[in-house]
Parts: structure tokens; C-alpha cells; sequence
């Protein structure tokens, strides 16, 4: 039986090459199956859009996100870490 050293640097194979997708990236050409940037856009743009939207029609809330931005940016937010621990396990066992 013989056992081969894989650590010898002079036997490591050597890198492949760039990937096809890098590659078209660079020349400014899309790769096969690769996303655009634009769909980021539109997801990002459609996820803004429900917040703007939800934010319009609660003012309680958007009172209460600019109360905890405020307490955020002044260093006095307080975590209620018993209570948050509470909330990740009951919504864990589908009890929220």
C-alpha cells in the first residue's frame, strides 16, 4: 500500500480557470442564468414600496419606529432581552 502526501505544494493541483459568469461580468455581458442587477432593483423597490405603504396607513407605528430611531441615535434604547427571547421562541412553536 502506498500513502500520498497531499502536502506537498509541488503536487497541488493547479486553480481552474475564472469562472465563466466573472469573466462575462467583466466585458459587461450577462452570464447564462446569472440575475441582473435590475431584478435587485425591482425586489428592493416592491419591499420599499409595502413599507412606505404600511407606514402611510399606521401613523401609531410610524410614530413608534421614529420614537425607537430617535432612542437609537441618542445611545438610551433599552433591549428587553427576557422579552425578546420569549417572542423568538414562542414564534419558534408557532405560538405567535
Amino acid at each position: 500500500m502506498r500513502i500520498a502526501d497531499s502536502n506537498d505544494p509541488d503536487k497541488v493541483p493547479a486553480l481552474p480557470a475564472a469562472d465563466s459568469s466573472a469573466q462575462a461580468a467583466r466585458h459587461g455581458q450577462e452570464a447564462p442564468g446569472a440575475m441582473s442587477i435590475s431584478e435587485d432593483r425591482t425586489e428592493l423597490s416592491s419591499v420599499a414600496g409595502k413599507l412606505s405603504e404600511m407606514l402611510q396607513t399606521d401613523p401609531a407605528r410610524a410614530e413608534r419606529i421614529r420614537e425607537l430611531k430617535a432612542q437609537v441615535a441618542n445611545g438610551t434604547y433599552e433591549v428587553d432581552a427576557q422579552g425578546v427571547s420569549r417572542a423568538i421562541v414562542d414564534h419558534a412553536l408557532g405560538q405567535s
